[in-house]
């Protein structure tokens, strides 16, 4: 079994990273650390959103670097950036 815990792309998930990390090694289960950022609108010839989703991509991708320093390292993790149109969504797909 995974242990799915969201990380927000702030960075200000040192709590939640920390008690995610305790309970799957006290269950021996493997965690998956998750940023949900805002699925892009549908693709238009200008092209007007990359830049912005180019944005958020970046972002998500720092804060799971963020993550990955902060988990210890004998806890077996995954880092996943994921679209969805919001953020419970997004656990909810991944789940």
């Amino acid at each position: 079994m995974s242990l799915l815990v969201g990380f927000a792309p702030d960075g200000r998930g040192k709590a939640v990273l920390h008690l995610a990390g305790m309970l799957a090694r006290s269950a021996g289960d493997d965690l998956v650390v998750c940023a949900v950022v805002p699925a892009p609108w549908y693709p238009s010839p200008a092209r007007v959103d990359a830049e912005y989703q180019q944005y958020l991509q970046e972002t998500a991708n720092a804060a799971l670097e963020k993550a990955r320093t902060r988990l210890p390292s004998d806890i077996p993790s995954t880092f996943v950036v994921h679209d969805a149109r919001s953020v419970p969504a997004g656990l909810l797909e991944l789940a």
